[in-house]
């Protein structure tokens, strides 16, 4: 393998790393946080919601959650744009 510049023989391992098995973060699929917010999404009253995290699309929850820049996807409107 030819050797690579400096700053990109420095990120290398991050990015194998997250190429192999996936992002790591607070609101990645299957980790706590990501639990959390579901759980949280789920109490807040409106459906229609977000297929996948449970984001609601009408009523009060979904006037908070535009403030965060959550919202119904424009390619599927059953998924938000998280």
């Amino acid at each position: 393998m030819p050797s690579l510049p400096d700053a990109q023989a420095q990120h290398e391992p991050e990015w194998r790393e997250i190429l192999t098995h996936g992002p790591r973060g607070l609101l990645t699929r299957g980790t706590q946080g990501y639990r959390l917010m579901r759980w949280m999404l789920r109490r807040m009253p409106s459906n229609p919601r977000c297929k996948h995290c449970y984001v609601p699309f009408a009523g009060i929850g979904r006037g908070i959650l535009r403030l965060f820049g959550f919202g119904p996807s424009r390619k599927n409107p059953t998924m938000c744009n998280f």
